[in-house]
């Protein structure tokens, strides 16, 4: 559940709880933490082709922010700023 909804946080504790791991915990886990790293990667190139498009500032910070970086998120948020970058 943790796993679907990108809240890696929350499935790690999960995963770390389970006594006897199978191989749909294992992947699963491998999954989500693959898709979080692509998808961060992914919207970091995206800001840096279009540095005005608000779109991909916005996701990159909504990226953050469900992995529970809020920092991240914040510094993300505090560079739209600092750029002059508005949402549309």
């Amino acid at each position: 559940m943790y796993m679907k909804r990108g809240d890696l946080h929350n499935a790690e504790s999960v995963f770390c709880l389970i006594a006897e791991r199978d191989i749909v915990s294992w992947i699963s886990m491998i999954i989500t933490k693959a898709r979080q790293f692509f998808d961060e990667l992914a919207a970091k190139h995206l800001c840096e082709l279009d540095s005005l498009d608000s779109g991909s500032y916005v996701l990159l910070a909504k990226i953050y922010s469900d992995a529970g970086k809020s920092e991240d998120s914040a510094e993300v948020r505090k560079l739209m700023r600092d750029k002059g970058v508005k949402k549309k």
